[in-house]
């Protein structure tokens, strides 16, 4: 992997906050569309664009995306999946 954005730090800096975040297709053609489309949420500029809770991230990892049987991730699920017993 890498981060967004290279260069000097004020010029990295002024980039997170004012450019839009790459493709992450520009560096990985083979990725799939609904994956950026999460991510590219999440790195949303505007706040109110972006998920509310990391809980919202990872529902939509696992739930839009069907990812519950990934291994990548399994102490998050096992958190969410906790919390959400919780709230339910």
């Amino acid at each position: 992997g890498r981060t967004p954005f290279e260069g000097r730090r004020s010029d990295v800096m002024r980039a997170q906050v004012y450019e839009p975040v790459p493709p992450m297709a520009s560096i990985d053609p083979d990725i799939d569309p609904e994956i950026e489309a999460v991510v590219l949420r999440a790195l949303e500029k505007i706040p109110s664009k972006r998920y509310s809770t990391a809980f919202e991230f990872a529902d939509a990892l696992f739930q839009d995306l069907d990812l519950e049987s990934s291994t990548l991730l399994p102490g998050l699920r096992r958190l969410f999946l906790r919390r959400s017993r919780r709230r339910g």
